[in-house]
């Protein structure tokens, strides 16, 4: 099985939600999408759900709390979504916003420091060098803009694997001399390397 793991607000809407894993997973967002928390179906409205527009805090989830996602129905792709762990905000960002700097200045700040590091990498490609910054830049911005003094939920994501790429991921392995498990944490830690 493969995860994604991300740090969200808990004042995030299941709809944030489903926009945030469209996002890590390079999808667009063109599909039904669905939550299923405690046999309540959250999502969209074509689907007779109730609406996504619910924050994550309203439902009093528990650390190590699962429930389904589903994008895609005609697929369709099911994700198994687990409340990792609660913590306080990111201190950093807290005390920034204490001593009065707007979210949209740090966001610009930090990006502009970030942005002559990963232009200066010459072993990266300039799409490599674009992605990263991307990357960056979303996970400042989340950052910057959530409320001072919430929690931030480590959110755990559950992606199956279609047959067809699992045998491409296993001959790609097998090449490398390494088990499927082992070559997909390897790509996914070399994709995720920040300079």
């Amino acid at each position: 099985m493969v995860w994604w793991r991300v740090q969200v607000p808990d004042s995030m809407t299941l709809r944030e939600l489903h926009g945030v894993i469209q996002v890590a997973m390079g999808w667009e967002g063109i599909h039904l999408f669905q939550f299923t928390p405690r046999a309540k179906r959250f999502g969209s409205l074509e689907l007779a759900a109730r609406s996504s527009d619910v924050p994550l805090s309203e439902l009093r989830l528990r650390q190590g709390t699962r429930f389904r996602y589903e994008y895609d129905l005609n697929g369709p792709w099911e994700h198994e979504v687990r409340l990792e762990m609660r913590h306080e905000a990111d201190p950093g960002m807290t005390d920034l916003r204490k001593n009065g700097m707007k979210p949209a200045l740090i966001v610009d700040h930090l990006v502009g420091a970030y942005c002559p590091l990963v232009a200066n990498d010459g072993s990266l490609s300039d799409q490599q060098k674009a992605d990263r910054v991307r990357r960056f830049a979303r996970q400042v911005t989340g950052l910057a803009y959530g409320q001072s003094g919430q929690e931030e939920l480590d959110v755990l994501v559950d992606v199956p694997l279609m047959p067809a790429l699992l045998g491409q991921v296993d001959q790609v392995a097998g090449r490398a001399g390494m088990s499927r498990d082992a070559w997909i944490e390897q790509a996914i830690k070399q994709s995720l390397t920040v300079p």
